[in-house]
């Protein structure tokens, strides 16, 4: 499971997918894990744009989250 913050004068800078693209790399390149999954409540909609704009894909929905998976095997872009 993965969680990001940014502060909102860094919002829209791209310094979230930044820190999305490096975590996930970095956990794939060292083995830690397989795959990541990410859990968003619904009505955050930055969020949510960041995760599917990064690949990951809506696996679940359940009482107001979402849940988004990306595999090791494939690149955040």
């Amino acid at each position: 499971t993965i969680s990001i913050n940014v502060s909102p004068a860094e919002r829209g800078s791209g310094v979230g997918r930044m820190m999305l693209a490096l975590a996930c790399d970095r956990a794939f390149d060292q083995g830690f894990c397989t795959s990541v999954l990410a859990e968003v409540k619904s009505d955050n909609v930055s969020s949510r744009r960041l995760f599917t704009g990064a690949g990951f894909r809506l696996v679940n929905q359940c009482d107001g989250w979402l849940q988004f998976h990306l595999g090791a095997s494939r690149t955040i872009g």
